[in-house]
């Protein structure tokens, strides 16, 4: 039965305080994400581009949070990563970092300090539309979170299919949301926060990677874009395998979700596409421009 298959004690902490750790990083840097667009909307973003503003990590709170995590999850997985729900420690922390990145850039568009609107009005509904979504976006991580817990110690989780379909849904299944977090953050507040904030604003200009002036339409293409870089996330660092296509919006045929890091085209989320999948070149293997973030990651090492 599904207690004799159960993980050992130490495989489930260490995968849970792995992925507690990814969720502590990306949530650091979405809070950095949020004060730069806030801070452009203010018009006291000085002395910096909203590109150099979300690649800085001005006060050290990231690299902190990166090295706890690291020391944390060394500790916790001392005897060896299990063979799911986890990947090599040092690029999963890296890339806990980006996740914001390829939020901002799959809804706002692929260059802050082009697609960040001076006019004060447009500037603030960006602004915080981009704090609702990442409310979302870590509501999403957090159900996630919760559903792997509960998953593993029950037994009913014990392996990257099981974990996957358990915690991320099957098929053309959306995200399990039991207690209707996600529906809320992703769903109501975020469309309460698009009307409330945008209403003299341009929305196919504003989140021109949506491309619709429709509140809904845009609010539920947010939405989506959380979905894409959760699974995107996941699929990178967190040990599992799932469509990312069908994950974000139930179609696994509108190509919402399917931009390859190294086909040599430039998609929304990503900031560039040198054609292969190497780091240390000036763009990295997950098709961002190596910039001060690559620094962030080099002294966390775990083991």
């Amino acid at each position: 039965g599904s207690a004799a298959a159960q993980l050992e004690k130490h495989d489930i902490d260490c995968i849970t305080t792995f992925n507690k750790g990814l969720r502590k990083i990306s949530k650091i840097h979405g809070k950095i994400v949020k004060k730069c667009t806030t801070r452009f909307a203010s018009g006291s973003l000085v002395g910096q581009t909203p590109e150099q503003c979300i690649a800085a990590d001005s006060n050290g709170k990231l690299l902190k949070t990166i090295t706890k995590e690291g020391n944390k999850i060394g500790s916790r997985c001392s005897g060896g990563l299990p063979g799911f729900g986890v990947s090599d420690v040092q690029t999963a922390l890296s890339r806990a970092i980006l996740t914001q990145f390829g939020l901002a850039h799959g809804t706002i568009g692929p260059d802050l300090d082009d697609n960040l609107i001076p006019d004060p009005d447009d500037a603030k509904c960006q602004a915080k539309v981009t704090s609702a979504l990442l409310k979302c976006e870590d509501t999403r991580q957090k159900e996630y979170l919760k559903c792997q817990k509960k998953g593993l110690k029950k037994g009913e989780i014990t392996d990257g299919t099981a974990l996957a379909d358990q915690c991320l849904g099957a098929g053309l299944a959306l995200q399990p949301d039991e207690r209707g977090r996600i529906a809320s953050k992703c769903g109501a507040k975020l469309l309460t926060a698009v009307v409330k904030h945008c209403d003299q604003t341009d929305l196919s200009q504003a989140f021109a990677s949506c491309g619709s002036a429709d509140p809904a339409v845009t609010a539920a293409c947010l939405s989506s874009e959380s979905a894409c870089q959760l699974c995107r996330m996941l699929n990178d660092a967190g040990g599992v395998v799932r469509d990312c296509d069908a994950f974000d919006d139930g179609d696994d045929a509108n190509g919402s979700c399917n931009a390859e890091c190294g086909d040599g085209l430039v998609h929304p989320e990503e900031s560039c596409d040198d054609g292969n999948g190497a780091s240390g070149d000036g763009c990295s293997d997950f098709c961002l421009e190596e910039l001060s973030l690559i620094h962030i990651s080099e002294p966390t090492r775990p083991y």
